[in-house]
């Protein structure tokens, strides 16, 4: 992204100097005034269309690393919950389990690039844990 970004920085830079060179000659009279302005308008144009790519990367930029943020928290979130469920696993504690499922299930429909709809539908059984126990997860309830 960034050498795509660098790559219209400089079409711009060039687009400056084009500028200079259409002024310079209509100053020493080789370039009439109405080819000059034309030239002027599409290098106006144009320079307008690369700030706008420029904008539009900076944008994608923007979202990459909001995603990149939410994977990591995500990631922190889930190494924490793996840690806490060995311990829940020793002691076989059910209502922690519980409240385990729920929790993954909504970070899971969060995270998830998919509809809602589609995301609930196919999240209803999960696992509670690494023994095989499974809870069915309701829409609107949370564990039924």
């Amino acid at each position: 992204m960034d050498a795509e970004r660098g790559q219209y920085l400089r079409a711009l830079a060039e687009k400056t100097q084009e500028r200079d060179r259409v002024m310079t000659m209509f100053q020493r009279g080789r370039l009439p005034l109405k080819d000059a302005e034309a030239r002027l308008d599409a290098i106006a144009s144009e320079e307008a269309a690369l700030r706008q790519q420029c904008t539009a990367l900076d944008a994608q930029k923007a979202l990459v690393e909001a995603y990149e943020a939410h994977m990591t928290d995500a990631s922190v979130l889930l190494r924490r919950l793996q840690e806490r469920l060995e311990t829940v696993e020793k002691t076989n504690d059910l209502a922690t389990k519980r409240r385990g499922v729920v929790k993954t299930t909504a970070l899971l429909q969060d995270a998830s690039p998919l509809p809602s709809d589609l995301v609930s539908s196919q999240r209803r059984r999960v696992a509670t844990s690494a023994s095989g126990m499974w809870a069915d997860i309701d829409d609107k309830d949370g564990l039924r």
